[in-house]
């Protein structure tokens, strides 16, 4: 008697699994048919945009809520030019001396990189400037204008967000026009 059962049951079993292990020994076949369906293979999607790391100086505050890299197609001459950003990165992580941020941008120039730190349930209107991109002298010294091209990512676009240095708006509005006067 049990080896009649044994044999039943492995007839189940194989005649459950059977269309599994055909359909199975077809996947490399639909794959070679993906690769010749799409005419130049699988490509990677390109980005646009920038990225870097923004290195962190100071003890993060206890009340921060978010550090974001943000993009301006120019630089701001006035307070309500801060609400015209182009892009944000996403949120940042605080922990490491360090992190690394993208953002996606249309090809062009962009006259200011910056970072933004935020108190918990502040306003907008009261977000503090860690620091932009410059050639040479960070976190405030002359901004330096990146260049995004068609389909490429622009990397190496570093910058320091200082938390013993946080600019308001007006403060960072007046060092950036300081800046403007010496060129």
């Amino acid at each position: 008697m049990a080896p009649q059962f044994c044999q039943q049951s492995m007839r189940r079993v194989k005649k459950a699994l059977l269309p599994r292990i055909h359909a199975l020994r077809q996947l490399p076949f639909l794959g070679l048919l993906m690769l010749v369906a799409c005419e130049e293979g699988l490509t990677p999607v390109s980005f646009e945009g920038i990225s870097g790391k923004v290195a962190y100086n100071g003890e993060v505050p206890d009340a921060t809520e978010w550090v974001r890299v943000v993009v301006y197609a120019d630089v701001p001459t006035e307070l309500d030019d801060f609400i015209d950003l182009l892009a944000l990165s996403d949120t940042l992580g605080l922990e490491a001396p360090a992190d690394s941020y993208v953002v996606t941008l249309d090809p062009g120039a962009y006259d200011l990189v910056l970072s933004f730190w935020k108190r918990i349930d502040a306003p907008l209107t009261e977000l503090r400037v860690g620091g932009w991109y410059t050639r040479g002298d960070p976190p405030f010294g002359e901004p330096a204008a990146v260049l995004v091209i068609v389909d490429e990512e622009s990397p190496g676009i570093d910058l320091t967000m200082d938390y013993d240095s946080l600019l308001s708006l007006e403060q960072a509005l007046e060092r950036l026009e300081r800046l403007e006067r010496l060129r």
